[in-house]
């Protein structure tokens, strides 16, 4: 280490007495690190989370650890099964058109202008299903004592449709209104 220190120094001297100039050169090293030396895709989109509605899910997720060098330019979802895909620039997506009563889980894939980055681990397993209806009844029956009311039931959506149930009150009358809509 001291012999190439001196020798360094020796022609450091050399320089400084053999010239009138004096040239300096300065060359300056870092560690080459891959966000800053090299651009690449960006890497998976993490924590997949869906939830399931009528015929469709929703899907969240958190962006990825790096975005490769370059701003994520979209996202990616696919459905497992039936690879229907939802493409958007924020993290949160919706696909439709899913069957009730099926299992789905979903993965996501980051892009940038290099590419695509791998795809996410998939998101848990949704089922979509039809929206339960409740029926309220009509405030004439609700001004009877519990006993003599009938049952509230849920029935599904697809093959009934829906009746909304309004009440007016009359300042001064007790009278009630029915509005039915089909």
């Amino acid at each position: 280490m001291r012999s190439k220190t001196r020798a360094r120094a020796r022609s450091a001297m050399m320089l400084s007495i053999a010239s009138s100039t004096l040239i300096l050169f300065f060359a300056v090293s870092f560690p080459a690190t891959a966000s800053a030396s090299k651009l690449y895709v960006p890497s998976a989109v993490r924590s997949v989370h869906a939830t399931g509605g009528n015929s469709r899910a929703v899907i969240k997720w958190s962006a990825p650890k790096s975005d490769g060098g370059f701003p994520i330019k979209k996202y990616v979802v696919t459905s497992h099964p039936l690879n229907k895909t939802c493409t958007t620039i924020g993290t949160k997506c919706a696909i439709s058109g899913l069957a009730n009563a099926a299992s789905y889980e979903f993965t996501v894939v980051a892009v940038n202008k290099e590419g695509s980055g791998p795809i996410s681990a998939p998101s848990n397993h949704v089922t979509p299903k039809d929206p339960v209806i409740i029926s309220i009844p009509p405030p004439a029956l609700l001004s009877r004592p519990p006993h003599q009311r009938p049952p509230l039931r849920p029935r599904p959506s697809p093959h009934r449709a829906a009746v909304a149930v309004a009440a007016v009150v009359v300042v001064g009358e007790a009278r009630h209104h029915q509005l039915r809509t089909r």
